[in-house]
Parts: structure tokens; sequence; C-alpha cells
């Protein structure tokens, strides 16, 4: 958690945050932690299931789009790239992604890939828009990866733990 809050502590201590941009991260988590709770109990094929969210989705915006303004586009090849990379890369590709790992009970790798977003977006906003990477920043990067690896290390220590309580129990079945 160190390493999150150096990686967005920048933001958060220039004030360069609104408290709108904070209610919709706070409203987002809570959507995406009920989302994650709701989806568990859903028994619809991943393709189906993502596809109904993404079509609502896109009712829903649209609504909001023709209330608050307006749906003229600007049809350029780097909108229509950018379009696709969203739509087909993040949406579907990441939703997929998302949705396996919660109905495989891989909850701890689910959680690994939300603490990646931060330094992924730093790394990004360097390579692309050449911002600076603070020493503050790296070493909240370099703090995140270490917590992320612990974390998974001890996940799969337990799992072997646990298979390896089975494996005596199911041995020490056969000789009574």
């Amino acid at each position: 958690m160190i390493g999150l809050v150096l990686v967005v502590g920048r933001q958060i201590y220039s004030g360069s945050l609104s408290i709108m941009g904070i209610l919709y991260s706070l409203l987002s988590l809570l959507s995406i932690t009920i989302g994650t709770i709701m989806q568990k109990h859903v028994r619809l094929n991943l393709p189906m299931n993502v596809s109904i969210q993404c079509t609502v989705s896109f009712i829903v915006f649209s609504a909001f789009s023709l209330l608050f303004g307006s749906l003229t586009v600007h049809w350029t090849g780097m909108f229509i790239i950018a379009l696709l990379f969203m739509a087909l890369g993040v949406t579907v590709t990441a939703s997929l992604l998302l949705y396996y790992m919660i109905g495989t009970g891989k909850l701890t790798n689910t959680t690994s890939v939300f603490y990646c977003v931060p330094p992924v977006t730093a790394i990004l906003d360097f390579l692309i828009f050449k911002h600076k990477l603070s020493i503050i920043i790296f070493i909240g990067m370099v703090l995140i990866i270490i917590g992320m690896i612990l974390i998974n290390r001890r996940v799969a220590t337990n799992k072997i733990d646990n298979q390896m309580k089975k494996s005596g129990m199911q041995i020490l079945n056969c000789f009574t």
C-alpha cells in the first residue's frame, strides 16, 4: 500500500486532484467491488457475459451523452486506432481476463493486476508523454512489485502446504 501511495502521491499532494475526481474514483471502486461479488454468482459463459455488459454500457452511456453532451465525433485515423484499442484491447480483453480470474477463484491474482495499474500507467506516462519518473515514484513501483511477489509467494506456499496436507492425509488413510 505504501508503494501505491508513493506512485499516486504526486497528484494527491500537489493539489491537482479534484473532489469530483476523488468521488468518481470511490464510486468506481465501489462499483468494481459490487460487480466482482455479483460476478461470482453469474452462470453465463464469458463471451456472452461481456457482450451483455458492453451492450448495456453502450446504451446507458449513449443516453447520458444525449442528455449531457453531443454525439459528434471527429473520425480521424488516430481516433479509430484509439477506439479499437480501448474497445477490443482494454474493454473486451481485460474484462474476459478479469472474469476468468474471478471465476477460477484466483482473487489474489486479480488484486495483483489492479495493483499493477499505477506503475504501468507511470511507465507509459514516461514513455509516451515524456513525463519524468521521480525517485519517489520509482521507489513506489519497486515496493508494489515487492509486495506483489511476497503476496503471491505466500499464496503459492499456502497452496503447496494444503496440497501436502491433503496428500499426507490420503496416505495415512491408506494405512487405516
